[in-house]
């Protein structure tokens, strides 16, 4: 079983040695669909605000800004890259349907 409390210990230790941009860093990467577990991160991020070593309002707008901005590089990169990433998969036929060149007008 996973004890919660040395994970905030070593959340809290990480985001000691590295701050608002390691919580920067963790937002956006799982924002970007790569599955990291950023509550933890927030969790620990709080605590520390809790004690008074970090602001909250300065926690919760740097994860606002890592979360927003790896939304925005994932919308364009999909517009960009995303019909050719699913053709590679198989979905050609879909995307080719008359059905879908319909909907895409």
């Amino acid at each position: 079983m996973v004890n919660i409390s040395s994970i905030l210990n070593s959340v809290t230790a990480i985001l000691a040695t590295y701050g608002l941009p390691g919580l920067f860093v963790v937002s956006f990467i799982a924002a970007l669909a790569i599955p990291i577990p950023a509550y933890v991160v927030l969790a620990g991020a709080g605590a520390l605000a809790a004690q008074g070593e970090m602001n909250i309002a300065v926690v919760l707008l740097v994860a606002l800004a890592g979360n927003v901005s790896a939304d925005i590089l994932g919308y364009f990169l999909a517009r960009k890259y995303g019909k050719e990433i699913l053709r590679k998969i198989g979905f050609k036929k879909l995307l080719d349907s008359s059905v879908f060149l319909t909907m895409e007008q």
